[in-house]
């Protein structure tokens, strides 16, 4: 199975779990979205750690393709989670908004192949026997290879990428290329009133 853990207090409890069939397009070629149908696991710390306890607050992280680097960063938004006594995995949908350029520089890499991301994780976690917040991160990346037909069908068709096109402006620098660059701002935040915003932020708290 395709998982990758988070340390927590010295070990690996906490367990991220996710598969190419768990990677689905939603949105539109406007506004594109990953939608990441992940399964988390939390169980309770074992050996020297044992009866300490902690809580899943957030759970953030990026995802990287060859060639290009970070295509994208991604929140799961507020937790409140704690490891149980009999440990299952337990559904976590997470939503990712993606830059239409990023999509199409992926798309052009892929170049008809399997689609192949490297996810990172990290968590926020609370520990109440110290009284504290701790940062924590992933022992590594999830690597995930999506076949051809299954990105193409699962991921890329509900895009509609097919029915845009990406066209690159330069604007003068002038006043004429000051007025184009202002309408062109009026309909990017017009655009971005349609689609429910979510909150990306890096993977690191304040």
């Amino acid at each position: 199975m395709p998982d990758v853990g988070i340390v927590v207090l010295g070990v690996q409890p906490i367990t991220i779990r996710l598969e190419p069939a768990d990677l689905v397009g939603s949105g539109s070629a406007a506004w594109p979205r990953l939608l990441l149908r992940s399964k988390i696991q939390l169980v309770l710390p074992h050996g020297e750690e044992a009866g300490k306890s902690y809580v899943l607050l957030r759970l953030a992280g990026r995802i990287e393709a060859p060639k290009i680097g970070e295509i994208a960063q991604f929140d799961a938004g507020p937790l409140a989670w704690e490891p149980q006594p009999h440990p299952y995995f337990s559904p976590l949908d997470i939503t990712v908004d993606l830059d239409r350029a990023r999509v199409w520089q992926f798309e052009e890499v892929r170049s008809g192949g399997n689609a192949r991301l490297a996810f990172t994780f990290s968590a926020l976690v609370w520990l109440p026997q110290k009284q504290k917040f701790e940062q924590v991160l992933s022992g590594g990346q999830l690597q995930i290879q999506v076949p051809r037909s299954q990105w193409v069908d699962d991921v890329v068709s509900r895009w509609g990428l097919s029915s845009v096109k990406i066209v690159e402006l330069t604007f003068p620098t002038s006043n004429v290329g000051e007025a184009f660059q202002s309408a062109y701002a009026h309909v990017e935040s017009a655009e971005k009133l349609c689609v429910p915003s979510v909150s990306l932020r890096d993977s690191t708290w304040p």
